[in-house]
């Protein structure tokens, strides 16, 4: 069931976003575990400020990294276990191949810090992205309650054992659909357990580190628990060869004049 989007334009008329996207009106927040009940990684909780920006409703979809891989002559990756579903989110792809099919797009995979802003809904204190509460989260993303055996799909026992089609759950309130859960997504940034700032000063637009040996993914997905699925909650893999079932991206684009 598709849930109707409610999404927030903020002075600019729908004709004039991009096709599947929506936007987020930049904003003042503050990043990180305003709840101080994750993992070091999270902390300190700093103020950041985030310009506007378009970021996709959804996650990129088999069919729509298909036609990238037709037009540019790329293979396919090795398909997950129950094969390539064109309206499910694209896995299996390294950072390298999600930021090359960005290019192709026109846009460019975003900040952690852009992440978490449009995951909050603005900025909001928000543990998931739609809700506080975690009776509902279901209605909001895939995810899984329980893990039994070791990691290989076959043995897994973990919300539907794959992942699910796109804007199947209810979007948050800025119309992003599986913010939390389905897959986990890439971000732009290098991945380190040291966040720079305090709420005691702005950050501009933060970056990231200027390198590292692995990239940082947000959201959670469809093999965890709802733990993992917390707005703030971070996680890497390494960023050339690294393909994962559970691993996706969204693509963002700048707002002309920001």
């Amino acid at each position: 069931m598709l849930f109707a989007a409610s999404v927030i334009t903020f002075g600019q008329s729908s004709e004039n976003l991009p096709e599947g996207m929506v936007l987020v009106d930049g904003g003042v927040f503050e990043m990180g575990d305003v709840f101080s009940v994750g993992d070091e990684d999270e902390f300190p909780v700093r103020t950041v400020r985030v310009n506007s920006f378009f970021m996709d409703e959804a996650e990129v979809t088999v069919a729509e990294y298909r036609a990238f891989a037709e037009e540019t002559n790329r293979e396919m990756p090795h398909p997950p276990p129950w094969g390539w579903v064109e309206d499910h989110p694209m896995v299996m792809v390294s950072w390298e191949e999600a930021t090359n099919y960005a290019k192709w797009a026109g846009k460019r995979l975003p900040t952690e810090a852009e992440w978490e802003y449009a995951a909050r809904e603005g900025g909001k204190k928000l543990q998931w992205s739609g809700t506080n509460d975690s009776t509902e989260l279901k209605e909001y993303g895939w995810y899984g309650d329980k893990a039994v055996g070791a990691l290989e799909h076959k043995e897994r026992e973990v919300g539907n054992g794959s992942t699910r089609p796109v804007m199947e759950k209810k979007p948050n309130v800025l119309g992003l659909y599986d913010m939390s859960g389905n897959v986990w997504e890439w971000t732009s940034n290098w991945y380190s357990k040291e966040n720079p700032g305090d709420s005691g000063e702005v950050i501009d637009n933060p970056q990231g580190p200027e390198d590292g040996i692995a990239r940082t993914v947000r959201g959670g997905s469809w093999f965890g628990f709802a733990v993992t699925l917390r707005n703030p909650n971070r996680w890497y893999f390494g960023f050339k060869y690294v393909r994962e079932d559970d691993i996706g991206f969204r693509c963002v684009m700048d707002v002309p004049g920001n």
